[in-house]
């Protein structure tokens, strides 16, 4: 893969500069999970508290990356529908996706007993692949149930949670199918509360679905939970306080980084 600086410390491909290092010689925490499970929570407060080396997220290494590598006009889609098709067609290309991405990472003039923190990977191939390729990395996996993460993406109201179309009976029937009448009802009365358009809820329905499409996150955290347990942990950010889940963490990461 051609290599591609991403800033003064950081660049993604091949190269025979010997200062860059490879994600292997650092301690490398990478957090799993799809859109809404807590991830930018956590990864706020792990740096706030330890003394982590952070690279750009998933969304910035698929702006630089991903897209430029798979699309003619090299423009940045702003609807999520399009990068999905584009970052499927990057995994078909390049087997493991991200985790892919990450194996050929390369980091200069850091600490090597500079820990590293990466938000973040999805479904199995990505967590496989940078499982394999990155030994020394420790996987933080969130999940959370999907009306939750619906709420979630309406509560955040990033311009970047865009999908285009109009609502169908298939969108009404799937929304159903993942959620219980009375977590729909719970969404309906949040939106009708908050005078947030209806269509803006099945919007971010729409893009749950679209990531249960492309990224199986039962099968990537059983995957973890059957191989990886002792470079893991597993926590549904539903059933805990980002307080409770930062100690939760804390008690695992304890003595492999500094804290500030």
């Amino acid at each position: 893969m051609q290599f591609i600086k991403i800033d003064d410390a950081l660049g993604i491909g091949d190269t025979k500069d010997r200062a860059y290092k490879k994600l292997d010689r650092f301690f490398t925490c990478i957090i799993v999970g799809v859109t809404g499970a807590g991830k930018t929570t956590l990864k706020s407060r792990l740096l706030e508290r330890y003394k982590f080396y952070t690279f750009p997220d998933r969304r910035i290494l698929t702006d630089k990356v991903i897209l430029p590598m798979m699309q003619d006009d090299h423009g940045v889609p702003v609807d999520r529908n399009q990068r999905f098709t584009h970052t499927k067609a990057f995994r078909e290309k390049y087997p493991g996706g991200m985790g892919y991405l990450l194996s050929k990472t390369r980091i200069r003039d850091i600490d090597p007993l500079t820990p590293v923190l990466f938000d973040g990977l999805r479904g199995v191939n990505e967590v496989a692949y940078a499982a394999k390729s990155i030994p020394t990395s420790f996987f933080i996996v969130l999940s959370a149930p999907e009306h939750i993460r619906i709420k979630r993406l309406l509560v955040r109201g990033d311009s970047f949670d865009r999908i285009k179309g109009r609502i169908t009976p298939r969108d009404v029937a799937a929304f159903k199918k993942i959620c219980s009448p009375s977590q729909r009802e719970e969404l309906f009365e949040y939106v009708k509360q908050t005078k947030i358009p209806e269509s803006q809820l099945y919007e971010k329905v729409k893009i749950v679905l679209k990531e249960r499409e492309n990224y199986d996150q039962g099968a990537a955290s059983n995957f973890i939970k059957d191989t990886l347990s002792d470079r893991a942990i597993l926590i549904d950010s539903s059933k805990q306080s980002p307080e409770q889940i930062e100690a939760t963490i804390h008690r695992q990461l304890h003595g492999k980084i500094t804290i500030l």
